[in-house]
């Protein structure tokens, strides 16, 4: 029998086939053991897209590109036209000789304002753009747009960052005094050990002037609120607590380099570790555990009108879009097995190196610890931390997202662009070797990873055993719907 015959015979064996009782049950059992696909989504991802539809009215997730794109070019003509004058600022000065022209207070002033309003207007105009062509993240509240525009504001600060690893160390200090005349000059660092004791008599103003003065620093506020917005992003008290320790660690590392990391031991313990990064870990686990708990309403009930305040009702619902919708735990299972371990470990590193770099760029480029600068820096770096986590979380845990989401990609490259300015200009100033001690300590830490690295591949590998026990063991189950059905009626005929 020809080749060609055979296959009609098949072919013909199979349409006649259709629609049989066998082929029926055979189609049935097949749909109930159907697989998920790789497109799948959880059901927790998917309660967190498309959320605009149901939380807000639709004049806030239609599309508005033009309409948005019209309003930015009015508010940028109006602006330009009522703030800049028409007239060069050369003409303020028309009676001064050309061979000798000089600015006065007056023409620095003008030059420096049109210099402020054009970057602000070419920021305007950048974020008008993120904020309907940027792409989203996967936390929605309280809008897409939100977190557009942030995305943006961390581009500028990169693109920012990147300029200032091409300058001189002194260019760039001098690059500041556009932003405050007063910064570029260099500072005296406060170092907290310049006396321990903690009871001082002799001082007219307190007993404990000491604790005090630590106390009621801006550092000491910082910590207590910083570890509680912290614990909210992780999610994880062991985490924070393994952060908290080590960052402690680091400033023992770098005291000898930085003299705002020389703390006395009742500051490093009493203070920070125990006092306010502890505080703020457990308020930040209260807050997790109360965002975690829903109220589900099974029954609708509408309140009449006499008893419903329409304007309480209004604020409560407008207040209610600032809560996430659903405050997902985050399971890192730190060692389950070996790509995890080292996963966590990178997420932690990268919450350290964003507090340690601030101290490291503040005395590089000579700001203080107040000024606002650096408070824009935090403000940016926590909320997109927000979102960074989210994502790393996402592709972390599911195997089916292979890709980086662009918060994750965007904060990554800044810190390493903010370690490439460090390095670069730290070169000569950080030139004292590490003390013996910080040697000893790295050392015993460096091995102790290594066992948490032995014991997650141990986890993995007991993991893996019994997930094939668990597989044989179902194996000849006939009503487990995990079992593969292959059609092998009448093959040989």
């Amino acid at each position: 029998m020809s080749k060609a015959k055979k296959v009609n015979q098949q072919k013909n064996h199979q349409d006649s086939s259709i629609g049989t009782e066998e082929t029926y049950e055979l189609r049935n059992v097949g749909i109930q053991t159907a697989q998920q696909t790789k497109d799948y989504i959880s059901p927790q991802m998917v309660s967190h897209h498309n959320l605009e539809k149901y939380d807000y009215n639709s004049i806030f997730y239609t599309p508005r590109t033009v309409s948005s794109m019209v309003f930015a070019l009015f508010v940028l003509n109006y602006f330009a036209y009522t703030l800049v004058p028409l007239n060069d600022a050369s003409d303020i000065n028309a009676d001064q000789p050309k061979d000798g022209f000089k600015y006065t207070s007056k023409m620095q002033v003008l030059l420096i304002s049109k210099a402020y309003s054009g970057i602000i207007a070419g920021i305007f105009s950048f974020l008008a753009f993120c904020s309907t062509q940027y792409p989203d993240t996967l936390i929605k509240r309280p809008h897409p747009v939100f977190w557009r525009v942030l995305l943006g504001l961390m581009s500028i600060y990169n693109l920012f960052m990147v300029y200032l690893l091409f300058q001189p160390l002194n260019e760039g200090r001098k690059v500041f005094k556009f932003f405050d005349p007063k910064l570029g000059e260099k500072l005296p660092e406060k170092s907290y050990a310049a006396d321990c004791r903690i009871f001082t008599p002799e001082n007219p103003n307190s007993s404990m002037f000491n604790v005090y003065d630590a106390t009621f620093d801006v550092h000491f506020i910082a910590h207590l609120f910083g570890w509680w917005f912290k614990m909210m992003i992780i999610r994880d008290v062991k985490m924070c607590w393994i952060c908290s320790i080590v960052f402690e660690l680091l400033e023992i590392t770098f005291r000898h380099w930085l003299p705002n990391f020389w703390e006395c031991w009742w500051d490093h313990l009493l203070l920070d570790l125990f006092g306010c990064n502890a505080l703020g870990i457990v308020l930040g686990a209260y807050t997790c555990n109360y965002l975690y708990v829903g109220r589900l309403h099974w029954i609708y009930t509408k309140n009449s009108i006499t008893q419903q305040n329409p304007c309480e009702s209004k604020v409560k619902v407008f207040f209610e879009k600032f809560k996430p919708n659903v405050w997902a735990k985050y399971d890192w299972g730190f060692f389950s097995s070996p790509q995890r371990y080292l996963s966590v470990l990178f997420y932690c590193f990268f919450v350290l190196a964003v507090d340690c770099n601030n101290f490291f760029l503040k005395f590089i480029i000579w700001i203080p610890p107040e000024h606002k600068i650096l408070q824009v820096r935090l403000a940016i770096w926590a909320f997109s931390a927000i979102a960074a986590t989210k994502e790393y979380y996402e592709y972390v845990s599911n195997p089916y997202c292979k890709r980086v989401s662009p918060f994750l990609w965007l904060t990554c490259f800044t810190l390493l662009i903010e370690f490439s300015i460090i390095i670069k200009f730290g070169t000569q100033m950080f030139t004292a070797p590490f003390p013996w001690y910080v040697k000893l300590m790295w050392s015993v830490i460096g091995f102790f990873v290594l066992c948490g690295y032995i014991y997650a591949y141990k986890n993995d590998i007991k993991n893996n055993s019994k997930d094939k026990k668990e597989k044989d063991a179902r194996k000849y189950q006939l009503n487990d719907p995990v079992i593969e059905i292959e059609n092998i009626s009448k093959k040989n005929q």
